[in-house]
């Protein structure tokens, strides 16, 4: 919609759509694109906005629109549209995949059509999560995870420039603004962090709930070992997301990846002795392979695509993961000591676990979940509806957080009845994990969250 200056009546000025693959990912990911998401030319004439995940130019007066870029059908798209000061250049963020960006630059001509092919400033391969020219058109400056945690940096406007961070600002940054008069630098600092939280399942304390590892830092994706004994979760207690350990008490904390990234979603083998985990380190996620007590990480995928969230076959001779190489997530599976992977879904899919009998394989198909035979065979769906990935398989049925109600509920296999045992307190985070006596289950709760403003003065 636009609304003259002085006040008035509204009018649609046209409407543009997002890639129907990525609305996937808005439920557990959130939108994997950074702002901003609109941005005006220098003489207000025309706005720049995202179309299907592109970049498009429209008429303020028409609504006409016309594309400026053509992302790669295989990656998430362009984002965090800004127009230099001068109106010469236009720049942007291209997402390959989750929390995987870097800065491109367009010239454009007087009518704001590209002149040449974009040309890539950054090649970190890291999070961004806003762009802001400098007043004179000359830098960037973006909030970006290329130090191991979100901080604001500034870069020439040239092809494979070298990027330096800004010291006057703290961590957590997002979608910085700069004025073109005033010298002024001013973002929104987003504060809040999930923790690890255990509720217990035993008669008449079922539902009480405790923060098992207290912390001001993100604590995630939590999962017991086979022996019940301890728990491997992603943490930023270094300044980036790493795997953890711990007892199942929360004691006895220690590091176990030391990436510099973003490293989660870990899962223990059937033996206890090897985690499988995700990662971006190289730019990319990938699946990974550490000794449960720590050591050298073996990389067992290399794909371009986003590859994310494994866990392992009960034989433990295969790892099950989801991936986006066909361009919609599919579940697919590779031999634990590496190998050629195979896909397992054609209806898309993410979030894999190997029921106890090993017999099926289920996975998240938002909010359902879904099953596969584990040698071939039909897909079919289950009659509960989950909040974003939070189930787990136990003996007799599935665990469930019910999206409805945020009610932890058992659904048995055999009788497909659903048996609720006791409310989730929330806010709900992305996964839970059941112990292997099925008297626990721990998930992650966001504790506190905000966001405020923050100003520099005589930025320059």
């Amino acid at each position: 919609m636009t609304i003259p200056a002085l006040g008035g009546q509204e009018r649609e000025l046209t409407r543009v759509e997002f890639s129907a693959e990525l609305e996937m990912f808005l439920p557990d990911w959130e939108w994997p694109l950074p702002p901003p998401f609109l941005a005006w030319s220098a003489d207000s004439k025309w706005l720049f906005a995202l179309d299907q995940c592109h970049v498009i130019r429209i008429s303020a007066q028409s609504g006409e629109k016309r594309p400026l870029t053509s992302p790669p059908p295989t990656i998430f798209g362009d984002g965090s549209l800004a127009v230099s000061p001068d109106g010469k250049t236009l720049a942007f963020t291209r997402t390959i995949t989750y929390s995987v960006s870097d800065i491109y630059i367009v010239p454009i001509s007087e009518d704001l059509l590209p002149t040449s092919e974009p040309q890539r400033v950054t090649s970190d391969s890291k999070e961004i999560t806003g762009l802001a020219w400098t007043s004179d058109s000359r830098a960037l400056v973006f909030p970006s995870m290329r130090g191991g945690r979100l901080q604001l940096w500034r870069t020439a406007a040239k092809p494979l420039s070298k990027p330096v961070k800004i010291a006057v600002t703290g961590d957590d940054p997002f979608d910085p603004a700069i004025s073109r008069q005033t010298h002024r630098l001013v973002y929104s600092h987003k504060f809040g962090y999930e923790n690890i939280w255990r509720v217990s399942l035993q008669g008449k304390q079922a539902g009480e709930a405790a923060d098992l590892v207290p912390s001001t830092r993100e604590e995630g994706h939590p999962r017991y070992s086979p022996d019940g004994k301890r728990i491997a979760f992603e943490a930023s207690f270094s300044g980036s997301e790493e795997i953890w350990g711990a007892d199942a008490d929360g004691s006895n904390l220690i590091q176990l990846t030391f990436f510099g990234a973003w490293a989660g979603s870990p899962r223990w083998s059937p033996d206890g002795r090897k985690i499988s985990f995700d990662c971006n380190a190289t730019g990319n996620w990938d699946i990974y392979v550490i000794d449960s007590q720590g050591g050298k990480p073996v990389r067992l995928t290399a794909n371009p695509a986003m590859d994310a969230r494994p866990s392992w076959s009960h034989d433990g001779k295969w790892i099950y993961f989801f991936s986006n190489r066909t361009g919609v997530d599919q579940i697919w599976k590779i031999p634990a000591s590496g190998g050629q992977e195979i896909q397992l879904t054609k209806n898309g899919g993410s979030v894999p676990f190997e029921s106890e009998d090993s017999q099926t394989l289920f996975y998240c198909h938002d909010p359902e979940i879904r099953g596969v035979p584990v040698r071939g065979g039909n897909e079919f769906k289950l009659p509960i509806s989950v909040y974003k990935d939070n189930f787990a398989l136990a003996k007799h049925g599935m665990y469930f957080i019910d999206e409805n109600d945020a009610h932890l509920k058992l659904f048995d296999f055999e009788t497909h009845a659903i048996k609720s045992i006791a409310p989730v307190p929330g806010p709900i985070g992305d996964e839970m994990s059941i112990s292997p006596d099925e008297q626990w289950m721990i998930y992650e709760k966001t504790n506190h969250a905000g966001s405020e403003l923050m100003l520099v003065e005589n930025f320059r």
